[in-house]
């Protein structure tokens, strides 16, 4: 998918599947990041959308926008349309339930 920002803002949009993943919150933990199981608390978990999307980066200031260089960073599901053509992307990570426990 040769789709980039400069395409305008709908079309970088709409590739987005809405599938919500994103918007859980991530650590980066030695470079490596890692998603929990913490949802944004403007994710809507039945529907799958921002509740503030719009002014989601007013609101949240935390709320990276998606861009091309932001995208290559590794903070995207690997299936995620946005990265299905990035050569060696390296996917966020599970966080380990318990970071304590080696098992």
């Amino acid at each position: 998918m040769e789709m980039k920002e400069k395409d305008g803002p709908k079309a970088w949009e709409d590739i987005c599947l809405r599938c919500g993943r994103c918007c859980y919150e991530k650590l980066d933990y030695e470079g490596e990041i890692y998603y929990t199981d913490v949802p944004c608390e403007f994710l809507d978990i039945d529907s799958r959308l921002c509740t503030v999307y719009p002014e989601r980066h007013r609101d949240r200031p935390g709320c990276t926008p998606l861009t091309p260089d932001v995208i290559r960073r590794g903070i995207l599901p690997g299936d995620c349309p946005y990265v299905l053509d990035i050569p060696g992307y390296r996917a966020p990570l599970m966080a380990p339930e318990n970071p304590e426990d080696p098992e």
